[in-house]
């Protein structure tokens, strides 16, 4: 299975985004160092609009019962397993982590 290292944007207030500037910055393969793959570049307006979204989103989270955030804690966990297949291999792209470890089931 071939795997493509995701270019990756910024995820502010629940969407997928470049920066304000849009500059990106490269991934590089540790082992050949090879660009395979980029990243937005957060600048301090997006770090503004990321803070503010955030202190919302902490007032729902933080009036949610305990079972409620636990819940949406174990969604997540699920959805990682669910996904390791696909993020493992990218985990070992960037860092030579090997896959195995990456996987970590």
């Amino acid at each position: 299975m071939e795997t493509t290292y995701p270019d990756t944007q910024l995820l502010i207030d629940g969407r997928w985004r470049d920066g304000a500037l849009g500059r990106r910055t490269a991934v590089y393969d540790p082992a050949t160092a090879e660009v395979i793959g980029h990243y937005a570049m957060a600048e301090p307006a997006d770090l503004e609009e990321a803070v503010q979204a955030a202190g919302s989103a902490f007032a729902a989270w933080r009036d949610a019962g305990a079972y409620a955030r636990g819940s949406i804690l174990r969604q997540a966990a699920v959805l990682l397993r669910e996904r390791a297949d696909t993020l493992a291999p990218c985990m070992t792209m960037e860092m030579g982590k090997p896959l195995a470890e990456a996987r970590a089931r």
